[in-house]
């Protein structure tokens, strides 16, 4: 009986244009083709080599921007000596001549979503795909490198924050689709329009008429169309935005991480995201980053990579590191223990490595050993080994990752490549994982990766394959559902502006089609407004670029960043958390403002709404359960331990409905309360339950506690009737008074969704009659809060207990004017005109 066929791999090498890619200084190893990055030959030979070994592709990694963080800022000087990844030509322009060499190696470029039109782009790849014969691939990136966004001015000269550059991304790709597959319908260079003596049929050539968020496009597509239609797609990202987008468009996605088993939950987000949008599980290809150094025996493989870290450059490999980093190592000995440093980022990150990098989990992480680690291969896998050692080891990450094949760096080149091809490829034919040739020999790269003849275009479950203009159809399914929309939105305006001057002095908010302030109808006020709701994960996580901006947004210092709690101790994670509470209630102010200055007036929840409001925009904060739901993401991420609870506020006579959101923290043996969504009497300080009616000190003379108490104030409660409140005294002589209680029940964004809707458009609600934005102040050590900083009708401020009104609003004009001056909140003309005529605006005079 005949042994199942073994799945075949996908082997790629992977290359840059420069003088050295993941290997610093190696430029100088004797054979290394570093010096001649420029020479076109040099590459045609490489390209011929490896179509001789059957390799599906190489696979050109490209940056826009130097590394620059190392002994910065903005400093080349370790980069320039060491070759690394500067400079660098763009690899898309010897394409041609390398597929002019061979006939079925595939080759992948590096462009950006975020530099570049999506016109021209749309226009290059085309061309190359005509000039392969189909065999281009388009590796997906939007960009990191500060010193890249510094060159284009088109995006400001900054960088674009990580999740507006995927959504750019996202509409990026529907603006190529359309050129790529719906400007040219499928038959219209069919050769009898030549015969009849027109090159292409006019009527089969369109413009795509694309207007969205960051685009505007008419078309038509200036190239005619290509083998492909659509290049091959590569997605490289490991993000929660990175994976998104890779489940919707990639082809092939390609990962690192220094373990299968760390590189497998990553695999399998992608893959069910995939399968969730109608896409095949097998639909994406998965290939693995790493690094092979092969030799006869075990022995030998290690002598060499022995030899190979001799000719490496160490200040380059910790420039490459402050560039993936963003970490400035240059401040530190070369012998320094980084798990003992002061800079929580540096040891967040050290013990990252230590947990998952195999075999090095219990030595010092120092400077010098981490430019040693870097120094070839990057911070990617490296086997060093026999064919054997190599082969068993990729073996179990093809199993334990259910990835489908690697790309393969280099040490040196070609050598590296050399050894692979004349050790590991036979022992990888001998065990049926590798083709001894190609399943579609002179294919396009599509049928190659797919191994599947004919199928040169996207296949039918790809979401761009909707925009394919068939032969025979007048018009492309895409622009009839453009007409459609565009007709149905002019027939929707057109009864949005009868229903505003039917309802107008009613209440209504004519933009969301219900009322604003008189709501009789309760149950279809909730029904309509929860399906307007967006539904989102009920644990969400930032990403690593989330949290940075996140930081940034609370000023906190680079060396101050904590990117992991689960290294610290107890007392450290409680005086990291307590000093993010401190600088959240500084920096991210305690307001309604959306409720009053905005045509929707639709408070949203959604993470990537809360996201965009209060981190992206400047001087922007929210609500309880804004501020509060948002700073739950990121303790989240750093990996504390918590729970979002909800909370009854208190009228001053009872508590009473779910109205306001806390979030319990698990330190140790402790929980702690904390809160950044209360306004002027806020808890300044993580509170813990087991030290309940402990008095803190707060601002100046006033004092918060928790205790223990019961709902409805009897002095003896049904049990389940006991919970935890927050109370707030102005001064000792004071009498206490209930700000609101709680239980340890988790609250889901659902409920929280439900709360929201009541609490910000019920006109019971202080919330929608009153406009007002807070925030704390701090002392010039910036470590206390000694005062806090209230708008309402008046800008007032307190400071160790005086206080003094800075100005009185006589007008909307003056409020504004103060939002700006103290909060640097601006509003549109549309969103500010929004609060006249209702019970919050001043009226001047």
């Amino acid at each position: 009986m005949s042994s199942p066929e073994r799945k075949q791999w996908i082997l790629n090498a992977f290359a840059m244009q420069s003088p050295s890619h993941l290997n610093p200084g190696l430029w100088k190893a004797p054979g290394d083709n570093g010096p001649r990055y420029t020479d076109l030959s040099a590459w045609i030979a490489l390209a011929q080599k490896l179509e001789a070994a059957k390799f599906h592709a190489i696979f050109f990694a490209d940056v826009l921007g130097g590394y620059d963080v190392y002994r910065g800022p903005a400093n080349l000087t370790p980069t320039i000596p060491a070759g690394a990844q500067f400079p660098i030509n763009d690899p898309l322009y010897s394409i041609p001549a390398m597929a002019a060499a061979t006939k079925t190696l595939g080759f992948g470029v590096t462009s950006s979503t975020t530099y570049e039109a999506p016109y021209s782009l749309a226009r290059k790849f085309s061309t190359v795909d005509h000039l392969t014969n189909g065999r281009v691939a388009w590796n997906i990136v939007t960009s990191y490198l500060d010193s890249a966004a510094r060159n284009f001015p088109g995006n400001s000269q900054v960088q674009v924050p990580h999740d507006t550059r995927y959504a750019i991304a996202h509409e990026y790709l529907d603006v190529c689709y359309k050129l790529w597959e719906g400007s040219w319908r499928d038959d219209a260079t069919d050769a009898r329009y030549k015969l009849a003596g027109s090159y292409a049929d006019p009527a089969g050539v369109r413009q795509i008429e694309h207007v969205g968020t960051h685009f505007k496009v008419p078309g038509p597509h200036i190239c005619e169309p290509s083998p492909q239609r659509t290049p091959f797609l590569f997605q490289a990202g490991t993000s929660g935005a990175g994976r998104t987008f890779a489940a919707q468009h990639a082809e092939a996605v390609f990962l690192n991480g220094h373990a299968p088993h760390l590189v497998r939950p990553s695999v399998d987000s992608i893959r069910d995201q995939a399968e969730s949008l109608g896409r095949p599980r097998d639909a994406i290809k998965i290939v693995a980053g790493l690094l092979v150094i092969v030799d006869e025996t075990d022995e030998k493989a290690h002598a060499k990579y022995k030899a190979i870290l001799s000719h490496g450059d160490r200040e380059g490999a910790l420039a490459l590191f402050g560039g993936w980093s963003g970490i400035d190592l240059s401040t530190y000995s070369d012998d320094e223990d980084f798990r003992f440093v002061e800079s929580k980022a540096v040891k967040s990150m050290v013990n990252h490595w230590s947990s998952t990098v195999p075999g090095l989990g219990d030595v010092p992480w120092t400077k010098s050993r981490i430019s040693e680690f870097l120094l070839v291969g990057g911070n990617g896998v490296k086997v060093v080994g026999s064919a054997t050692t190599v082969a068993d080891e990729l073996e179990r990450w093809v199993a334990e990752a259910d990835v489908d094949g690697f790309n393969l760096s280099y040490a040196t080149n070609p050598g590296t490549f050399d050894d692979i091809i004349k050790y590991l490829l036979p022992e990888l034919r001998r065990r049926g994982v590798f083709w001894e040739d190609y399943k579609v020999p002179g294919g396009t790269l599509r049928e190659t990766y797919t191994g599947s003849e004919g199928q040169t275009r996207l296949p039918a479950s790809h979401p761009g394959a909707r925009f394919v203009w068939r032969s025979g159809e007048e018009l492309p399914k895409y622009i009839k559902e453009q007409h459609e929309k565009t007709n149905g939105e002019t027939n929707g305006n057109t009864s949005t502006k009868r229903k505003i001057s039917e309802t107008e002095g009613q209440g209504l908010d004519a933009e969301n089609g219900v009322k604003r302030v008189d709501r009789q109808d309760s149950a279809q006020f909730f029904s309509q407004l929860l399906n307007k709701m967006p539904t989102a994960s009920r644990h969400p996580k930032l990403t690593p670029e989330e949290a940075n901006q996140y930081y940034d947004r609370l000023h906190i210092p680079q060396e101050q960043r904590i990117y992991d709690v689960s290294v610290l101790s107890p007392q450290d994670a409680f005086d990291n958390l307590a000093s993010l509470q401190r600088q959240h209630l500084a920096w991210v102010p305690f307001e309604n403002l959306l409720i009053h200055y905005s045509r929707s007036r639709q408070i949203s929840l959604h993470p990537e709404d809360l996201f965009k409001k209060i981190v992206q925009t400047p001087g922007r904060g929210g609500y309880c359960m804004e501020n509060n739901a948002l700073f739950a993401m990121l303790l989240r991420t750093l990996g504390y331990k918590i729970r979002s609870c909800g909370a009854r506020t208190h009228n001053g006579e009872a508590f009473g409905a779910w109205s306001h959101q806390v979030i319990l923290v698990t330190i140790g043996d402790e929980v702690f309360v904390t809160d950044v969504g209360y306004g002027a009497n806020n808890i300044v300080v993580p509170l813990s339950l087991q030290k309940a009616g402990e008095v803190v000190n707060a601002i100046h003379q006033e004092s918060i506690r928790i205790i223990r108490t019961s709902l409805d104030g009897n002095e003896d409660p049904d049990p389940n009737q006991k919970v935890w409140a927050f109370q707030h005294r102005l001064n000792p002589d004071n009498t206490w008074r209930n700000c609101y209680c709680f239980t340890e029940l988790e609250f889901w964004p659902e409920d929280f969704e439900v709360m929201n809707i009541s609490t910000s458009q019920s006109p019971r609600r202080f919330f929608t009659h009153r406009a007002f934005c807070t925030k704390m102040i701090l002392d010039e050590s910036g470590k206390k809060i000694v005062g806090r900083l209230t708008l309402q009708t008046e800008i007032k401020r307190s400071v160790n207990g005086k206080s003094e009104v800075i100005k009185e609003f006589k007008s909307e004009d003056d409020r504004l004017a103060a939002l700006k001056e103290f909060f640097d909140i601006e509003f549109s003309k549309s969103d500010a005109g929004s609060i006249i005529g209702t019970v919050a605006e001043i009226k001047a005079g």
